[in-house]
């Protein structure tokens, strides 16, 4: 995946360090979108089937969500599973 810098640097433009060190994300493609809402579905329905089907209300969803999550990131942060060579291929 080419970043706007290298796309300068193989057109012989110089960018600057600045941009160079703030242009590190890439460029966003469909496929992020798809899975943006993907993901955003399949939350929001599992959620309401928590708050509804389940009867747990917000109160109960709420805190199922937040562990959740807190969880996911204390394991990616631990294994270093989002390190940028496995997302970037």
């Amino acid at each position: 995946m080419k970043y706007s810098a290298d796309k300068q640097k193989e057109n012989g433009q110089n960018p600057s360090i600045a941009r160079q060190m703030l242009n590190k994300v890439p460029e966003i493609t469909m496929f992020f979108w798809i899975i943006k809402i993907l993901t955003t579905t399949v939350g929001e329905t599992s959620a309401d089937f928590l708050n509804d089907n389940l009867g747990l209300g917000t109160i109960g969803t709420s805190p199922i969500f937040l562990i959740t999550i807190l969880g996911l990131v204390m394991y990616l942060t631990k294994t270093k599973i989002d390190s940028p060579s496995i997302v970037e291929g």
